[in-house]
């Protein structure tokens, strides 16, 4: 699709879909010297290492795997797409990388985030913006900051950066697997992806992750309705 001046879509049921997701996409762009960003939509920063990961799984890491970061433990996964396994290339520069909606960080996770300058717009710094009514402002500035120098956009939306209590699924509860209360509105979302689709920089990959039906929480199966009028927005 992307040869064919498309896009890439991907969707998985964990985030650590998009190791493989971000890898192909940032290689192929790399193969024809042009560089990619990456915005993610996500109650969590996923940037743990292997030595600073409380859980040690992946869906915690794979953000980290994108930067190199990961590569405090060796191992394969950090290699994806790279043509030298001993010199393995940075799919995403963490200067490039701006994380949305984070509200569930672990302490050691922030500290490599500060000490790797990801760009990072957290749920607190959200709702202050929201309450000055400068949210399109203010995502406006950090997505203009994290995407400087590079010639496309990966954007990916891990569905539990929304609230669990969205009125949208009611009388249910957004049917993802690591539900965190205070979560973005579909509202909030929906506008921000409008400020990157009006920005200079093309999409060229929309990912999504982690709705899941067998959780319970959502009966009637809203939260897929939701999800799909979320893309189709932004599309």
């Amino acid at each position: 699709a992307m040869v064919k001046g498309g896009f890439f879509m991907h969707c998985s049921g964990t985030n650590d879909g998009d190791i493989g997701a971000v890898a192909a996409v940032s290689t192929y762009l790399r193969r024809r010297g042009l560089k990619a960003g990456l915005v993610s939509f996500d109650a969590h920063g996923d940037y743990n290492s292997y030595a600073t990961s409380p859980s040690r799984n992946l869906h915690g890491m794979h953000n980290a795997v994108a930067t190199l970061r990961w590569m405090q433990r060796e191992g394969y996964l950090a290699y994806i797409g790279s043509r030298d396994i001993k010199n393995p290339e940075r799919k995403i520069d963490p200067e490039n990388m701006l994380l949305v909606g984070g509200r569930a960080f672990d302490p050691l996770e922030e500290i490599l985030l500060k000490i790797d300058r990801v760009n990072v717009l957290p749920m607190a710094g959200i709702e202050y913006a929201k309450r000055q009514g400068r949210l399109a402002e203010t995502f406006a500035e950090r997505y203009h900051h994290a995407t400087q120098g590079v010639d496309a956009v990966i954007v990916s939306i891990d569905f539990d950066v929304l609230d669990p209590d969205i009125e949208e699924v009611k009388p249910g509860r957004l049917a993802v697997t690591m539900q965190e209360p205070n979560g973005l509105q579909t509202k909030d979302l929906k506008l921000m992806l409008e400020t990157i689709g009006k920005g200079p920089k093309p999409v060229i990959a929309l990912l999504g992750s982690e709705l899941n039906s067998g959780t319970g929480h959502d009966p009637q199966e809203k939260s897929f309705d939701v999800a799909v009028d979320i893309v189709e927005d932004f599309l």
